[in-house]
């Protein structure tokens, strides 16, 4: 109570934020922002065809087995025996 009094008596009606609070309250500020953002994407967006892109892998597996999978991926027109024939 003193120090209000000693306050109002010099004319010290304001406080000064700290650096360090104002470093931590643009943190959070941060933080908010981001959590805002994200929440807007995921009831906004149709998102990303990363789940379409595994779960034709996945299927792939399935089907021809991972060797085959990996065998299957190679190009048609590059074959080994015509990059053999240029070696």
């Amino acid at each position: 109570m003193m120090d209000a009094q000693f306050d109002e008596a010099a004319g010290a009606t304001e406080r000064v934020s700290s650096p360090a609070f104002q470093k931590r309250s643009a943190f959070w500020m941060a933080i908010a922002i981001g959590a805002i953002l994200r929440a807007y994407c995921v009831v906004f967006t149709n998102g990303t065809s990363d789940m379409e892109d595994w779960q034709d892998h996945a299927q792939q597996v399935l089907n021809r087995g991972l060797i085959g999978y990996y065998h299957g991926i190679r190009s048609p027109t590059i074959r080994l025996s015509s990059a053999r024939s240029v070696l």
